[in-house]
């Protein structure tokens, strides 16, 4: 009898720690966008704080996102050529971060996002380009919350550099095919969560990377 019980406490607390800490990443669980592509999760819902898992939206984590060719950063694709978008953090704060997850999408521009950003209820026209094999600990999903393909973590990633401390770096290369000629500008979304892996939101600070414009060579449209 005793030894079902330990048991039965140590499948509640794999659990409490599966659940509570979220590390599959928000689309799993709840069909979350946090990356603004969608629209979804403006204002005080902003980020991660929509997927319900973590609270703290702060500029203490530096997020940056980048398509690369060859390692050099561009902010014109080529139809057809094969690219990496990059996207990265710096923990600023005190807190000890030493893990980190993110999400990160990449769009046509349209109307509704052509400045930069979106509105809730006007979701971005379609995903543009196709992305490669993933890292490690990363996979793609979609949701009936919101059309496009995001790209996020599937289990807590160990930080690039550092222990997680002030100056600790989180870095997530994404292999990503430009779409086909005509496709016009696109927008890559992205948003990064260094967490100290607790299982709580306490202490955990997320922020949403630089809304990324990307050209297309030789055509500037905006598809309405």
């Amino acid at each position: 009898m005793k030894k079902n019980i330990l048991i039965l406490t140590l499948l509640g607390g794999l659990s409490y720690l599966i659940f509570s800490s979220n590390a599959a990443g928000p689309g799993r669980t709840s069909g979350v966008d946090a990356t603004g592509a969608s629209g979804a999760g403006t204002g005080a819902n902003q980020g991660c704080v929509n997927g319900g898992c973590h609270a703290n939206m702060s500029a203490s984590i530096a997020v940056t996102t980048e398509l690369d060719s060859v390692g050099i950063p561009v902010s014109v694709y080529h139809p057809g050529m094969a690219y990496t978008i990059k996207i990265s953090g710096t923990n600023n704060s005190t807190n000890n971060l030493p893990y980190f997850g993110f999400q990160l999408s990449c769009v046509q521009q349209n109307a509704n996002n052509a400045g930069g950003s979106n509105t809730a209820g006007s979701p971005a026209c379609v995903n543009a380009g196709t992305f490669g094999t993933l890292p490690t600990s990363v996979r793609s999903t979609t949701s009936s919350y919101f059309p496009e393909t995001i790209i996020e973590h599937s289990a807590a990633i160990i930080a690039t550099s550092g222990t997680g401390a002030t100056g600790t770096t989180y870095v997530e290369t994404i292999p990503w095919t430009a779409p086909a000629a005509g496709t016009g500008a696109v927008v890559i979304y992205g948003i990064l969560n260094a967490v100290n892996h607790d299982a709580t939101a306490n202490g955990d600070y997320c922020n949403i990377a630089n809304t990324l414009l990307i050209f297309e060579a030789g055509h500037a449209g905006v598809c309405n």
